[in-house]
């Protein structure tokens, strides 16, 4: 008896296996690998993190001391991630009584002041901060942020 998940097409949240006709071995469905299957779940504990005389990675934060209009958690994702492993960004929005004076006048865009990016690893994070600091954000004449140069400092992660 299908389900009506399964009727629509629509993707499951989890894996799941289906007993054939038979009922003798499940049919492995396209969210399933054999050795998932095989065993049990267990193919990460081989990774080389999980290993007793691997390194372990500490995880780097840069703070980015200033973000020019318009500039979104996504643009720092896509501009950053080219360079490493981005986890987190937060980035401060304004203070609200500055938010209401732009608001009165007549702009509805929200900005942020400062923000902190975290990296996967902290000699990436290093690279990155010594490399684009001083450097402008956008690299085409056309770029909305073309005029704006990354201020960034390697922060205490």
């Amino acid at each position: 008896m299908p389900s009506l998940i399964t009727e629509l097409g629509l993707p499951l949240p989890f894996p799941v296996s289906r007993m054939s006709e038979e009922g003798e071995e499940p049919q492995l469905l396209a969210t399933e690998t054999n050795e998932e299957v095989e065993d049990g779940g267990a193919a990460q504990a081989d990774t080389p993190a999980n290993q007793p005389g691997a390194k372990k990675v500490v995880p780097g934060i840069l703070y980015l001391g200033h973000i020019p209009p318009g500039f979104r958690p996504g643009h720092v994702r896509n501009l950053l991630g080219v360079h490493g492993e981005v986890g987190r960004i937060f980035l401060q929005p304004e203070e609200r009584f500055i938010r209401k004076k732009k608001k009165k006048a007549g702009t509805n865009a929200k900005s942020f002041t400062e923000g902190w990016v975290e990296f996967q690893d902290k000699r990436v994070a290093k690279l990155v901060a010594a490399s684009l600091h001083n450097t402008p954000i956008g690299t085409r004449k056309r770029s909305r942020f073309h005029y704006d140069l990354w201020n960034i400092k390697v922060g205490a992660g």
